[in-house]
């Protein structure tokens, strides 16, 4: 197993197949930064990032993922328009988190 983990196979994997690399150090390494820009970025949102819905929602979680799926897919299938699919989301994840998520 140390084998994958090891900075040089995490660069290469980065590198061959876009894997993101759990060695902090590697998104600042100047050869995976000039293949892949945006690991400078990247970098700060995975180390800013948050815990998924799930944590805080607890078993409300699905209902909550399904929210978010059903909008997103309606906006992306041409169904809803952005700004009413942003108001049918607030206003159920609103209803849900009323019973306690």
């Amino acid at each position: 197993m140390s084998y994958l983990t090891s900075a040089q196979q995490q660069k290469h994997r980065a590198l061959a197949a876009a894997y993101n690399p759990v060695i902090e150090s590697l998104y600042q390494d100047p050869e995976l930064l000039a293949a892949m820009p945006y690991y400078s970025q990247l970098h700060s949102i995975l180390n800013d990032g948050v815990m998924r819905p799930a944590s805080i929602t607890a078993d409300r979680y699905p209902r909550v993922s399904n929210a978010f799926f059903d909008r997103v897919h309606g906006v992306l299938a041409g169904e809803l328009p952005v700004d009413q699919a942003l108001a049918e989301l607030e206003s159920e994840l609103t209803r849900i988190k009323r019973r306690n998520w």
